[in-house]
């Protein structure tokens, strides 16, 4: 079963987020430790695979089907948590933790349809990577 469709979440969206992640190389390693295709943190790995049901996710974070899967079941995690696809990606990008605190300050949120969204971020590469995914999904939205 595509991760897609086992979580719900458009294929055009994964496409970018890879992208941006990785330029869709399986073995890609980040300077902070994240890996694979999605670029998932061993930790999150970890959270995540005892969420679904992966036995040590973490050590399978450069096999492209474990990470989409992994990264597919994250970013579902933080949709049903933020409810945002801009806060999202900012979550995605920069922690969750993170994310929690600049939706309390009104710099980088705004009230939305009774609930707090992220605008923007302190981090101008959290920014340029939000406007990157979302650029990229436009374009995946037509050919996926």
């Amino acid at each position: 079963m595509m991760a897609s469709a086992r979580f719900d979440i458009e294929p055009d969206l994964i496409a970018s987020i890879i992208r941006a992640e990785s330029n869709f190389k399986h073995d890609a390693i980040s300077s902070r430790g994240a890996g694979g295709l999605m670029q998932i943190m061993p930790a999150t790995a970890r959270f995540i695979g005892d969420k679904i049901g992966i036995e040590r996710g973490h050590d399978k974070l450069f096999d492209p089907e474990t990470n989409i899967i992994l990264g597919t079941a994250y970013l579902r995690y933080l949709i049903d948590k933020f409810d945002d696809i801009r806060t999202v990606l900012f979550a995605y990008n920069a922690g969750e933790g993170k994310v929690a605190t600049w939706l309390t300050m009104d710099d980088f949120s705004e009230e939305q349809d009774g609930r707090r969204i992220l605008i923007t971020s302190p981090y101008p590469a959290s920014n340029a990577y939000v406007d990157r995914v979302l650029g990229s999904r436009w374009v995946y939205r037509f050919r996926i």
